[in-house]
């Protein structure tokens, strides 16, 4: 919590029940599910030096309160499932692939070519780094890594492992979900997961004049949430 790690046993931090719950929506986008007497941060004071929170139940916010969530920059590190390679992968995939029943495919559409029609340098160094976790997979001898599809501007990597993979962490056919498997992986796993989504549908916007922020284009909001929920756990 906030960076800090406590131990607990078997009991866990809560007492559970069954209970009504209430639904906290901010206007960052955070979502929460939560019983009406579960404590929050509410915000009691804020200035550009500090922030003073106090203990408040759910069922006494009121619109407007600001609530601290959490801060994990201190300390966002974690054990888990997954390698830094496999993450990657998975977030190429949940970002501009495809999951079908016999394989993975992976999708990259440079946007622009040199005169004499070789790759430019973004789409390669993209297309190396997911050759280079692509790799460590068990892949069988028949992987040809990337290919070019003639007339479409597109280059495709085909992968049963990454299939498996996919499989193993709970997405399906036509269903690439951030799945809670997915959410409790390693901290290593989730920057690089979070890597190669946004180096697939992620872009720069704005100017140094203007403000520059970083987007992730997505129409599946449920994704764009539990990406806000693994940004918030490694502090940002």
């Amino acid at each position: 919590m906030d960076g800090r790690d406590h131990a607990t046993g078997a009991e866990g931090f809560f007492r559970t029940a069954t209970k009504p719950v209430l639904a906290l929506q901010t206007e960052e986008g955070h979502r929460l599910r939560l019983t009406e007497d579960h404590r929050l941060r509410r915000v009691s004071r804020l200035t550009r030096w500090s922030v003073d929170t106090e203990w408040c139940a759910a069922g006494a916010l009121r619109p407007g309160d600001r609530v601290l969530l959490n801060d994990h920059r201190a300390n966002a590190q974690w054990p888990g499932a997954l390698t830094a390679e496999q993450g990657y992968m998975l977030g190429m995939l949940v970002g501009d692939g495809t999951l079908k029943h016999e394989t993975a495919v992976l999708s990259v559409w440079p946007q622009t070519a040199a005169v004499n029609g070789s790759v430019n340098g973004g789409a390669r160094a993209l297309m190396a780094e997911a050759l280079r976790c692509a790799q460590t997979l068990p892949h069988r001898a028949d992987f040809a890594g990337w290919s070019e599809v003639a007339g479409r501007g597109e280059f495709r990597m085909k992968s049963a492992a990454l299939r498996d993979l996919a499989f193993e962490f709970g997405m399906g056919v036509g269903d690439k979900a951030i799945t809670p498997a997915l959410e409790q992986a390693s901290s290593e796993a989730y920057r690089a997961f979070l890597r190669g989504f946004f180096d697939a549908d992620g872009s720069v916007q704005g100017s140094q004049a203007k403000g520059v922020s970083v987007r992730l284009a997505q129409s599946d909001l449920p994704r764009l949430q539990a990406v806000q929920r693994m940004l918030l756990r490694l502090g940002m």
